[in-house]
């Protein structure tokens, strides 16, 4: 009987320890689960400011780029009226330097149409750019906090899984591991 009960305690013994081990372990990895979406929340919160930055940033060039198009267009305008009112002026005099000044007026005007619109354009294109990385910039981040919570819990469970698998030098091993 004594040889027996010395057995049933010896390994009874090595079975609460695994468990406790197993519970131990499970803690720290719920533990440091937590510790990773908290240590990331500020990461995704910098990403996002990042990306409302660049918005913010890309709304005043809009802006500056349809002030720009509407004066250039209300100058054009406005050049073409002046020139037509003096060339009706001189009608009587000179109607070739007339039909000339109007040639001349609306090429310039035109010239001018496609420069603020390239300009319009050019500034559009930056702004979808800026735009276009930031979201990148967000979407790595966002991959790499991902990767690093899934790492660590593909860590913790393969620890559990060891811890479970072999429960007699599991307790020395979980908890030199966690320590470590």
């Amino acid at each position: 009987m004594g040889l027996g009960t010395f057995f049933r305690n010896l390994f009874g013994s090595s079975k609460e320890k695994a468990a406790e081990v197993a519970e131990n372990v499970e803690d720290f990895a719920r533990e440091n689960y937590e510790k990773a979406k908290v240590n990331a929340a500020p990461i995704i919160e910098k990403a996002e400011e990042y990306l409302e930055q660049a918005k913010e940033k890309a709304a005043p060039l809009i802006e500056k780029a349809e002030e720009f198009a509407g004066e250039a267009k209300e100058k054009a305008i406005e050049a073409y009226e002046t020139v037509k009112e003096k060339v009706t002026d001189f009608v009587d005099e000179a109607s070739e330097k007339k039909e000339q000044t109007v040639d001349f007026v609306e090429l310039k005007a035109e010239e001018t149409k496609e420069v603020v619109q390239e300009k319009t354009e050019e500034s559009k294109e930056v702004v979808e750019e800026k735009i276009e990385a930031a979201q990148e910039k967000t979407a790595e981040v966002k991959e790499t906090i991902s990767e690093e919570i899934e790492d660590a819990e593909e860590s913790l469970e393969e620890k559990a899984l060891r811890a479970e698998a072999d429960p007699e030098t599991s307790g020395q091993r979980a908890a030199d591991e966690i320590g470590d």
